[in-house]
């Protein structure tokens, strides 16, 4: 893996962003089911300062990432880079969304509501990827000029503010503003987003600014809940347009602190950071499969009856579970060329 990451000349330090990223969704995925239902089902996660620390900045930064790192593929010619974004995300998108329905939709009361919410919108994430990929090859297509691109983008980032979500998912305006800030940092500055070294006493700041984030990040903040839309009872909502911008802030913020802290991690023994390459090779894969599995997991629990009492220590251990048998089928997968185009597209 470490020899594969330098042919390509790709930042390591991002390899072993997205393979903690990815984990931090699996843990913050288990939290939410790791107890049950008396405890998913009444939102007691929300109470979870780990799980508010993790959803202020996981899915963000990973858009971010995901930008910055599309504008080397975007260099490619259109119908190039968009056969290969249908191939690595779509296949795998059809992939797992057919296992979810064959799975889940006969303990569904309305299994074709079912099947076509999970259809629609199953796999948010990777349906974010693919639209923010369209839409920016699209308009660099149309125009490379760096000026023109900026304020497209821009624009259609302020356009999409109004985008009814019965129309487009809640997720996809936010995490577009994700993937253009990732993208057009590469487009002006083409830097590393990751820090070379750390300062204690900038790190000191910055974990007090985290720490302030996650206390004052609400539920209404949560994009599930209160979306990003600010077209609300036929008129302009001016608060939801303050709390999408504040939403906004403390993901960047939070992210900046992870960021800055990713050097550390260079420190580990090879083996673990062998593992969480291992996590960001393949990290469409465990966010998928994971879902799957923990879903599975906290319907057994719901109709055994069974609660757990809550704790910090169930959730890491289920998270660290669920990744292991995630990349274990994947690596069964990766090996076998059917497999590894049905649940990798490919890679």
């Amino acid at each position: 893996m470490t020899e594969t990451i330098q042919k390509k000349k790709r930042d390591v330090s991002l390899d072993l962003a997205k393979g903690i990223l990815i984990f931090l969704v699996v843990w913050g995925h288990s939290i939410l089911y790791g107890f049950g239902y008396g405890y998913g089902e009444a939102g007691k996660y929300w109470h979870d300062y780990v799980y508010r620390a993790i959803y202020t900045f996981h899915m963000p930064l990973f858009m971010a990432i995901s930008g910055y790192l599309f504008y080397y593929s975007n260099k490619k010619p259109f119908r190039e880079v968009m056969l290969s974004r249908l191939k690595s995300i779509g296949i795998p998108y059809l992939t797992y969304c057919t296992i979810t329905v064959l799975l889940l939709a006969p303990f569904k009361g309305g299994a074709e509501s079912f099947i076509m919410d999970t259809y629609a919108n199953g796999y948010w994430f990777l349906t974010s990827v693919l639209f923010n990929c369209i839409i920016v090859s699209i308009v660099t297509y149309v125009t490379r000029k760096r000026v023109l691109v900026t304020a497209i983008l821009l624009l259609i980032d302020i356009i999409l503010l109004f985008v009814d979500e019965n129309y487009l998912y809640k997720t996809h305006n936010y995490m577009y503003t994700c993937f253009i800030i990732g993208y057009l940092y590469n487009v002006h500055l083409q830097r590393p987003i990751t820090f070379k070294k750390t300062k204690r006493s900038v790190g000191i700041v910055l974990l007090i600014l985290f720490i302030l984030c996650v206390s004052i990040f609400k539920d209404e903040l949560y994009v599930y809940g209160s979306g990003v839309c600010i077209l609300k009872d036929g008129g302009i909502n001016l608060h939801q347009y303050w709390v999408d911008l504040v939403r906004c802030s403390i993901g960047f913020c939070c992210s900046i602190f992870f960021l800055y802290m990713i050097p550390l991690f260079q420190n580990l023994r090879e083996m673990i950071k062998e593992k969480i390459y291992l996590m960001s090779h393949f990290s469409i894969g465990i966010y998928c499969l994971s879902d799957i599995i923990l879903t599975i997991y906290y319907k057994v629990l719901g109709n055994l009856g069974i609660e757990i009492p809550f704790n910090y220590i169930t959730p890491i251990i289920l998270a660290i579970v669920v990744v292991i048998i995630s990349c274990v089928i994947l690596r069964y997968c990766e090996k076998r060329k059917l497999l590894k185009m049905l649940f990798l597209g490919g890679r």
